[in-house]
């Protein structure tokens, strides 16, 4: 199989060759055992492979001795008859540049294939993975609902093709890049990716399954959200663009769409997906890209823009979660983006004459044309509309709480001993007719 990553992994490494002398001192192994390495097509040597976060690492003797990076870098493993007894066989490489390792048992040949497949490409999707339905579509593939084949857990499956088109080197360099960041990305409100396969003609993600739809199909069916929610969920928002940005990562395509529901009866939590614009910030951006309605205006009108391109995305968000309606609308695309690269908000509707000046002000300063004037992400989450309705949802959550596990009990003994571990301030009952007038109060 000719390889996309093949190009990426010869420009990955140091030597031409599969293995170069080891540089690593300090390492976190992810799993070693002993292995036999095929040497020379015909003899087995024993040696101790062990696999780290980029690496496999080869010892001799106790000795590191060498190294090979592995992160492009495709992984099979299939079964040989020999007079060894050692049958089974797992290879990694691109082209010439592989080696076969034999090991003793089936059990741990899927052992290094489990953990192989969180850092190499993997090669037999379909053997690993039944494909469900169609869930998802966009410009650059499909997404699949599909099932592991042993543990039976659900993902989510972006298929990208290897058509000629796709295969040029733009479109090969934003895959790798897609693949290299989500790799490296642990938040609890961003969408993660487990392992990445290739065949001879498609690069597939495996990614985490997120059951809810998007909040655009979200606010379709609620109308709208009220601020106390909408603040939950921008805070939130907030937070995971923090962490990105942290890490060198601007998302360049935030918008409604984008946002995954964690389930159909949860309206608040959410993971941030679809990083098939993103990049790394380490250098002056000037690709003009996004979502018409979504962009941030100097997208469209300067050479060279940041990460806040990515907070003007957010306050869009909020401005849809707050009316149900976009900010930029338009009788058709051409229109659509020309109001969007003015970036001028209306805020006049049924809806704004019922939304407090604190949200305004809030949507006003995330979407300044002016990206040296639109808000930072502490900035915004000092916002006083933000700590405010922060403060009361969480004040009307333990309230729900209280209710809840005062109306559990059955007896005053019980609401005690249930108060006593929830809210020791609140005061002691003492008789069912306090019990009751407490629930009523509450």
């Amino acid at each position: 199989m000719e390889s996309i990553f093949r190009e990426i992994d010869c420009d990955d490494r140091i030597s031409k060759k599969f293995w170069c002398k080891s540089t690593q001192i300090n390492h976190r192994i992810i799993f070693e055992s002993l292995v036999w390495e095929l040497i020379d097509n015909s003899r087995l040597v024993p040696i101790t492979l062990a696999l780290t976060e980029e690496n496999l690492l080869k010892y001799q003797k106790g000795k590191n001795i060498k190294q090979a990076s592995i992160k492009w870098k495709l992984i099979e493993a299939f079964e040989e008859e020999n007079l060894t007894g050692l049958n089974h066989v797992f290879r990694i490489g691109q082209g010439s540049r592989y080696r076969d390792f034999y090991v003793e048992s089936s059990d741990l040949l899927d052992q290094w294939l489990r953990n192989l497949s969180l850092v190499g490409i993997m090669t037999d999707v379909t053997n690993d993975f039944h494909f469900i339905k169609e869930i998802g579509k966009g410009a650059h593939g499909q997404v699949f609902l599909a099932e592991d084949r042993e543990t039976r857990m659900k993902y989510a499956i972006k298929i990208c093709p290897k058509s000629r088109e796709n295969s040029l080197h733009n479109s090969i360099t934003s895959l790798v890049n897609e693949i290299s960041m989500m790799r490296n990305l642990n938040h609890p409100n961003v969408v993660k990716l487990h392992k990445v396969y290739e065949s001879e003609t498609c690069v597939y993600l495996i990614l985490e399954y997120i059951s809810g739809g998007n909040l655009l199909e979200r606010i379709n069916k609620i109308r709208r959200y009220s601020e106390k929610k909408a603040a939950e969920i921008i805070v939130k928002l907030l937070n995971a663009v923090d962490y990105l940005h942290s890490l060198g990562i601007v998302h360049r395509d935030i918008k409604l769409e984008n946002i995954l529901m964690v389930s159909e009866d949860n309206d608040i939590d959410f993971k941030l997906a679809d990083f098939g614009l993103a990049c790394e910030n380490d250098y002056e951006l000037s690709k003009k890209c996004g979502t018409p309605g979504y962009t941030a205006p100097e997208i469209f009108c300067q050479n060279f823009y940041d990460n806040k391109v990515d907070i003007f995305s957010i306050g869009i968000v909020l401005y849809g979660l707050l009316t149900g309606n976009p900010a930029f609308p338009g009788r058709n695309l051409a229109e659509k983006i020309r109001n969007n690269r003015e970036g001028k908000i209306s805020f006049k509707g049924k809806y704004w004459q019922i939304i407090s000046q604190g949200a305004i002000d809030m949507v006003t300063k995330l979407t300044a044309i002016n990206p040296s004037q639109r808000l930072t992400v502490k900035e915004a989450l000092d916002h006083p509309w933000l700590k405010f309705n922060l403060k009361h949802f969480r004040r009307v959550k333990e309230r729900s709480r209280r209710v809840y596990f005062i109306k559990k009990s059955q007896t005053v003994s019980d609401a005690n001993v249930l108060l006593e571990i929830e809210k020791p301030d609140v005061k002691k009952i003492y008789s069912d007719n306090d019990l009751i007038a407490i629930v009523e109060q509450l």
